[in-house]
């Protein structure tokens, strides 16, 4: 992980917690409570989306490692 997404997530970490201890114990949220978990409920979304999407190999038709390919050079015993 880069520097980027280390603080990325120790600040989505650090948001869940606080969001936590809102639900366990109601009258100490703070005012701004719901605006803060939609907020960190979007944040997640997002950050899940792009990891989803690196993390995935993307193929195409012309690639050596598509799926035509791979089975054009399998080989059966």
């Amino acid at each position: 992980m880069t520097g980027y997404e280390r603080t990325f997530t120790g600040l989505l970490v650090g948001m869940n917690a606080m969001l936590l201890l809102g639900q366990i114990w109601p009258q100490g949220a703070p005012p701004f409570a719901r605006t803060a978990n939609i907020v960190v409920l979007t944040l997640h979304r997002v950050f899940l989306a792009t990891r989803l999407r690196r993390a995935r190999p993307r193929l195409t038709p012309h690639s050596p490692t598509s799926h035509s390919a791979q089975q054009s050079t399998t080989r059966y015993s």
